[in-house]
């Protein structure tokens, strides 16, 4: 039986650094936007407490070994032709496959290239370990995405269309 393993915490960090991502965070500054503007204390507290119990899962998830499980239902297609491509049957969080015998072949399916590079990161050599590459995110490109999250989030705050 082949088994694909995925590292939680780089998904999450994929996914806090993606356009799904920083959409998110846009849209919950707008929402914070609106309601500081309208003078709306009580949903002013409500959207804080959303963004704060946002910051604590992705904390969970990227510094520690939270579940992505709801992430990865948002793209079970995708999750899906993973499986089929990596020939494996099953696809679990390493951190939760506490047994498995010598007859199981674990196969690490965390992030194909492709969902890196989306993300903005940089293949740049070869891994110290075998079969291994490191990608890496530059610190301008991160800034300038931080600056595009802002950017979206006051074209949404400023836009009276928007609910």
């Amino acid at each position: 039986m082949h088994i694909g393993t995925y590292d939680s915490r780089a998904i999450a960090i994929a996914v806090a650094n993606s356009n799904e991502g920083m959409e998110f965070v846009a849209n919950l500054r707008a929402e914070w936007t609106k309601a500081k503007v309208a003078n709306n204390d009580s949903l002013i507290r409500q959207v804080e407490n959303k963004g704060g119990v946002h910051q604590v899962l992705n904390h969970l998830r990227a510094f520690s070994v939270g579940s992505v499980a709801d992430i990865l239902e948002k793209h079970k297609a995708e999750v899906e032709l993973l499986a089929r491509e990596a020939k494996v049957e099953v696809i679990v969080s390493k951190f939760e496959l506490i047994y498995s015998s010598t007859s199981v072949d674990t196969v690490d399916v965390t992030l194909p290239a492709q969902v890196l590079e989306k993300c903005g990161f940089v293949c740049v050599g070869n891994g110290k370990e075998a079969g291994t590459i490191i990608f890496r995110l530059n610190r301008e490109d991160f800034l300038e995405s931080l600056s595009r999250v802002a950017a979206a989030g006051r074209a949404v705050a400023s836009n009276p269309t928007n609910s």
